[in-house]
């Protein structure tokens, strides 16, 4: 493959990627509505979750955080594929503490609050499983700069 056709299929790893976190961003945002009692119609049913306040704290953090590396990501800045990955990881801790905490009873229980967290949980494993690894990124920045090109 020629350095043209690497850098293409880099950036267009990176673009799939970020659509990928701006899915787990949503996800997590329609948990922190749902958790803080908005109700969503679908037209032929509603979607409403028990009101959980730890979950909103949590499930809007990570919204937020997951909106940054997506920017990053999508808008090709040098630091979006370490943003994303620490927002993924922040938030693979954040659903495996509150799937604990549901497992152990601090909460109600629903199966869409069940299947959401499922739902998050692959999201984020996607984009840490597509995401170049810290020492690929790491050779790609120094490698740059030899070809005479630009990380952006």
């Amino acid at each position: 493959m020629t350095d043209s056709n690497t850098n293409t299929a880099s950036r267009t790893s990176t673009k799939a990627v970020g659509a990928i976190a701006t899915l787990a961003a949503a996800s997590f945002l329609l948990g922190a509505l749902l958790h803080a009692g908005v109700e969503v119609p679908l037209g032929v049913a509603t979607l409403a979750e028990p009101e959980i306040l730890p979950a909103v704290i949590v499930e809007g953090i990570c919204a937020v955080v997951l909106s940054i590396g997506a920017y990053g990501l999508l808008a090709g800045r040098r630091w979006g594929p370490r943003a994303a990955r620490a927002a993924s990881v922040v938030a693979v801790g954040g659903v495996l503490i509150g799937t604990t905490a549901l497992a152990l009873g601090a909460g109600p229980r629903t199966q869409f609050n069940d299947l959401l967290h499922v739902v998050m949980l692959v999201l984020l494993l996607m984009a840490l499983g597509l995401l170049p690894s810290q020492k690929v990124e790491r050779a790609q920045r120094t490698d740059l700069p030899r070809r005479g090109l630009s990380a952006g």
